[in-house]
């Protein structure tokens, strides 16, 4: 008898001991099940962000087991560094910003307000357009950078923007394991260049 190739949605236990629904497509698990699901914008869904893995995942919820164990998608993302620390705990999103102030000044795209000045949102740039951010901030996505915000690329801010709708539950935790999913791939941003690769508002 030849392996079985999994196909379809499954069950899985993983390695934080937790039963997870993924889906296979030709045995490989599928990371990004957006389409799979037909999500529509403004969804019903949860986030949880590990800070000790700088990982974003968004859950959707399980009928049948009556727990958010659908992962639909995971990004790597930039946590606040050990003195501006993001804060744990269990928040509901209340607003979303196409663009938002933040300090220096500097403005963020697509920020998801979580809880007191602590936000989703792209790297911050010197400019409200798609022409003003640095390389060295970028590319420290997937590692602690930020006063306390979530940074994420442009794409993956959008993301949650797009199809988390307002009073979304977000968890924020530690945790070495980084998640039932992988992150999205986050293209390298060259030195010189002052754009975020994945803004899909460039014109490349």
């Amino acid at each position: 008898m030849g392996e079985i190739i999994k196909s379809g949605w499954h069950y899985t236990k993983c390695s934080n001991g937790k039963i997870y629904k993924l889906y296979y497509k030709e045995g490989k698990r599928v990371n990004n099940v957006s389409k799979v699901l037909k999500l529509s914008k403004n969804s019903n869904l949860h986030i949880e962000v590990n800070r000790k893995k700088n990982r974003v995942t968004v859950y959707t919820y399980d009928e049948k087991t009556q727990e958010w164990c659908i992962p639909v998608i995971a990004f790597k993302c930039s946590v606040g560094l050990p003195g501006t620390p993001t804060p744990k705990g269990t928040y509901k999103t209340d607003r979303k910003h196409r663009w938002k102030e933040l300090m220096g000044p500097s403005w963020g795209q697509y920020a998801t307000h979580i809880v007191g000045g602590i936000y989703f949102h792209s790297i911050a740039g010197s400019t409200t357009n798609s022409y003003g951010i640095s390389a060295y901030s970028y590319n420290k996505l997937g590692k602690a950078a930020s006063h306390g915000c979530i940074r994420l690329t442009v794409r993956d801010a959008k993301w949650i923007y797009d199809y988390a709708a307002l009073k979304t539950q977000v968890t924020i935790y530690d945790s070495e394991f980084a998640g039932p999913i992988d992150a999205q791939k986050v293209p390298y941003m060259p030195y010189g260049q002052h754009y975020d690769p994945t803004d899909p508002a460039v014109k490349k």
